[in-house]
């Protein structure tokens, strides 16, 4: 193929809305239509506001749902019980998960491998601390870790989180055992 004669450039873009792109020929100055990928301004800034609109979404999207939705909430009640790691309370048991020989290893846990922190209560089980006591790491909680305490707050179920019951903590006092 010989040069343009085209003076401009060899490329030249044809009006309207097709989106091809022309490119001059040396045959007898005649423009032949190449049906090459070309995207308009217009379209090219519209693909972009879409990926600018679906990634905002998606991060609303996230941070909708660090905290699970309540499906119900119980009465506000009072229990006693060790406040606790759950992942090393599940994985070692009462007898390696427990107890004053554990804080550090929880606390760890905790901090490093952001674990969930629970109450296992005198008699009714483990619940998983929810709510305002669960940010930061559970920086309230962690003075509490492996002592007896007494927690007031509310049940919740969550939307889901069926495997582990939930407590919204408001508040904790250490008890006298």
């Amino acid at each position: 193929m010989a040069r343009s004669t085209c003076a401009a450039a060899p490329i030249c873009l044809l009006s309207g809305n097709r989106g091809f792109l022309a490119r001059k020929s040396n045959l007898s100055g005649l423009c032949l239509l190449r049906p090459w990928l070309y995207i308009s301004v217009a379209r090219a800034y519209k693909n972009a506001m879409r990926s600018v609109l679906l990634a905002g979404l998606l991060v609303v999207g996230v941070s909708a749902s660090a905290q699970e939705p309540v499906i119900k909430r119980s009465a506000p009640m009072t229990m006693t019980g060790e406040i606790v790691d759950i992942s090393c309370y599940k994985s070692k048991g009462v007898a390696g998960g427990t107890g004053a020989a554990h804080v550090d290893c929880a606390k760890i846990c905790i901090l490093q491998k952001d674990a969930a922190v629970g109450i296992l209560t005198d008699g009714d089980g483990l619940y998983r601390i929810w709510g305002a006591a669960a940010k930061d790491k559970y920086a309230k909680l962690q003075p509490f870790i492996g002592q007896a305490v007494e927690i007031t707050g509310t049940e919740v179920i969550l939307s889901n989180n069926y495997d582990l019951r939930s407590f919204d903590l408001q508040t904790v006092k250490r008890t006298g055992k």
